[in-house]
């Protein structure tokens, strides 16, 4: 059976409370302040998790660890905010093509939405299609469509509904760019910050390093790729089920 995100969402809520409605049966006297591994929540720091622009959303932080993207994108077909569905296998002939991974409400990706756009605008005319691909499984087209609106987001975001191509692409977190190669079957040339405006706790006003950038030029001159993206990153996290 297929579910969508939406689908998937409501079934683990309604499993969770399920689960918690039990848990409050078995003598919650004698468990008090304290879960069945012995962990004291009373303790925990639950500021640590910033649900402010979505139900669901957790905040990265510098102690969350990065793994690495999948090694090449297989090809997908995935419906835009834009009404439109979009094929990567479409762009086989592009010199790049160009991914954010997104998410609504996220403070990290409505910080970056300027800087991506500047980022396709410097590049339009070199034939290099821009995308952003949503996978939370909270987000719903309506809500896709809608962000693009409310931030003048131009270029079509994916609704990646079934979670299968954020699960094949190796992300974790929303406001990370993948720079693939179509004519090497769309490897991943680079995957991680588009530059370094946004750190952990701090913004500058503007990036000091252009890494997004830096690697296209490096493709279009013909030249090795030898950006590496920063080891922590900012976003927030992916839920995937």
């Amino acid at each position: 059976m297929s579910f969508t995100k939406r689908s998937q969402l409501l079934f683990v809520t309604a499993v969770s409370a399920l689960a918690l409605a039990a848990c409050s049966d078995q003598g919650a006297d004698e468990h008090a302040g304290m879960n069945h591994d012995g962990m004291d929540h009373a303790s925990m720091d639950h500021g640590s998790m910033d649900h402010s622009g979505h139900e669901g959303m957790e905040m990265a932080n510098a102690n969350t660890p990065s793994y690495g993207a999948a090694e090449h994108v297989a090809d997908f077909t995935l419906m835009g905010s834009d009404g439109q569905t979009h094929t990567l296998s479409d762009h086989s002939d592009a010199p790049a093509v160009v991914l954010m991974t997104h998410g609504v409400g996220c403070p990290i990706v409505r910080n970056a939405v300027t800087d991506y756009k500047e980022l396709a605008a410097q590049f339009e005319d070199q034939g290099i299609p821009f995308y952003m691909i949503n996978s939370n499984i909270q987000d719903d087209m309506d809500e896709l469509a809608a962000d693009a609106e409310l931030y003048s987001i131009t270029m079509p975001i994916l609704d990646d509904e079934d979670q299968s191509v954020g699960r094949q692409m190796g992300y974790d977190r929303t406001a990370q760019i993948y720079v693939l190669d179509p004519s090497d079957d769309f490897r991943v040339m680079y995957y991680g910050s588009l530059n370094d405006r946004q750190t952990y706790e701090r913004q500058r006003n503007e990036a000091q390093n252009h890494f997004a950038a830096e690697v296209l030029n490096q493709m279009l001159a013909g030249e090795e790729v030898t950006v590496t993206a920063p080891a922590i990153r900012a976003g927030c996290m992916i839920n995937f089920l």
